[in-house]
């Protein structure tokens, strides 16, 4: 897990946000973990510390079909995008 995702989620608990995380690439998972209180996905672009690619498109249409804010972290650039699409 990278830095941003273990920083993110000690910052979110301090304001009491829940944070659910997701060990697999499978765009089902990540639609098997949201819920009611659902507001954003996070992706690593590049995972630590397996170095697998996730499947970006795919993810995508999972939180488009629910109106969620898609946060991608580019690893390998310390970049973040963010979408939100209505």
């Amino acid at each position: 897990m990278s830095p941003e995702l273990t920083t993110s989620a000690v910052l979110f608990k301090k304001y009491a946000i829940g944070v659910k995380f997701v060990t697999e690439d499978d765009p089902a998972a990540f639609e098997a973990a949201i819920d009611e209180k659902t507001k954003a996905i996070f992706v690593e672009s590049i995972g630590n510390p397996k170095y697998n690619v996730s499947p970006i498109s795919e993810i995508a249409k999972v939180r488009e079909s629910m109106s969620l804010i898609l946060r991608l972290i580019d690893a390998s650039r310390r970049s973040h995008i963010s979408t939100r699409f209505h």
